[in-house]
């Protein structure tokens, strides 16, 4: 008897094999019911740079992921995407929102850094914020402060949505 778990991790295990549409919905699914024994099989899907599914993989990496896998997806979001500049800003975006989802404190260290860095792109500083408030720690409440002194609306902005995450 095969279970819908079973099937699911059968095609993410081999998902060239299936329709795009399947794919997309097993993610889900997984995400859905947090099947954790799903990450490797997520992990090859990021790294395999298929736009088709990436993005969804992504977002289902951080519903399931583990320490492991955020540590994963910084290195990701550090590598050579592939793709123009907007497609990597999107893909660096998402990166940072799974990790929020993660509630990775594992990469705290790494999540300040990207918000204190005024030569990084603004969104993703402003992702990086969001990601840094979902991890509770009031440690980060100078940090994120720090950003209403910035100029730019967005970076003001993720500030004060970062810190109304912290209770």
């Amino acid at each position: 008897l095969v279970t819908l778990k079973d099937a699911s991790l059968g095609i993410l295990d081999d998902p060239f094999g299936s329709p795009k549409d399947l794919v997309k919905q097993t993610l889900q699914y997984v995400s859905k019911v947090s099947i954790k024994e799903a990450a490797p099989s997520v992990r090859k899907l990021i790294e395999s740079d298929n736009v088709d599914f990436r993005d969804a993989a992504i977002q289902t990496l951080g519903k399931i992921g583990s320490a492991e896998d955020a540590q994963f997806l910084i290195g990701y979001m550090d590598s050579e995407i592939s793709g123009d500049e907007k497609l990597r800003l999107i893909v660096r975006q998402n990166v940072m929102t799974a990790l929020g989802d993660m509630k990775a404190v594992e990469i705290r260290d790494r999540l300040a850094e990207i918000v204190k860095d005024s030569t990084e792109n603004t969104m993703i500083r402003a992702s990086a914020a969001t990601a840094l408030g979902k991890l509770e720690n009031p440690e980060d409440v100078p940090i994120l402060v720090s950003l209403f002194s910035e100029t730019d609306p967005i970076l003001r902005a993720s500030s004060i949505g970062a810190l109304a995450n912290m209770h």
